[in-house]
């Protein structure tokens, strides 16, 4: 078997790909919640949208008595954990056109990588956060959400709890790879303003694409630095390296400028 069949073989194994989903631990709070943030179906009675969801999740702040099977609210604030799900998702068929024209295996295969992300980020954020079946996730669709949202990863839901406690961990990250608490919180500061350009400035920096690659580097960094320490929130806070990615690329569209080698 020649290089150029052996790249379509294995491109052909990865254009359908498995993607699990994990998911943490809500408060009662949030999951009663749930029904009143828009998660229920069109006309959908709230019974029918807590009957519908209920067996996806588990619930360890529940305490149920064995032998009179009456449950006990033990814990609020870890009242519930939606189980974690895996889905077979479709990649994009033009991968296939990269290994006819002879593209290097290495590099299909991370190219397929990263679009594969693109594609599960999407899935999730419109069909599993929304307690729905998995639908279309062609380029097509996948194009036209970004186009009607204005970015990239503009458009995936995030909320608030999560971004919080996305902005909290990369603010360890990075006072632990930077050696320096300031600068840990400087670029925390600078995440929780979502990297746009009004936040790179509040925080006292001007705008380059040189730095917004290194802004990229950290960004990048903090996420395998989640894989390695805790693959569960990797998955958690996906959708929010996305949205972050996005808004440093288009500081660089923007040609900003600024200088960050005093801190990165």
């Amino acid at each position: 078997m020649n290089q150029a069949t052996a790249s379509a073989v294995v491109l052909a194994t990865t254009l359908a790909f498995t993607q699990r989903y994990n998911f943490k631990v809500i408060s009662k709070e949030l999951y009663d919640g749930l029904f009143d943030n828009g998660f229920a179906q069109e006309g959908e009675t709230k019974e029918a949208f807590y009957a519908r969801i209920q067996p996806q999740f588990e619930f360890p702040g529940v305490a149920v008595d064995k032998v009179t099977g009456e449950a006990t609210l033990k814990d609020k604030v870890k009242y519930a954990k939606r189980l974690s799900t895996e889905v077979t998702l479709q990649s994009l068929p033009q991968l296939a056109d990269l290994t006819n024209a002879g593209v290097d295996s290495k590099a299909v295969e991370f190219i397929t990588v990263q679009i594969n992300k693109v594609v599960a980020d999407f899935v999730k954020s419109q069909y599993i956060d929304a307690f729905a079946p998995v639908g279309d996730h062609s380029l097509a669709t996948i194009l036209e959400f970004q186009a009607k949202s204005g970015t990239r990863g503009g458009g995936f839901t995030i909320d608030e709890t999560t971004l919080k406690e996305a902005i909290e961990s990369f603010g360890v990250c990075m006072a632990e790879a930077l050696g320096n608490q300031k600068g840990g919180d400087m670029l925390a500061n600078i995440a929780k303003g979502r990297f746009t350009a009004s936040s790179v400035s509040r925080g006292g920096l001007t705008v380059s694409e040189e730095t917004a690659g290194k802004l990229l580097a950290r960004v990048d960094q903090w996420a395998h630095w989640l894989n390695e320490t805790n693959p569960t929130l990797a998955d958690e806070y996906s959708v929010v390296h996305a949205m972050w990615t996005t808004n440093i690329e288009k500081l660089v569209k923007a040609g900003a400028v600024f200088d960050l080698e005093s801190v990165i």
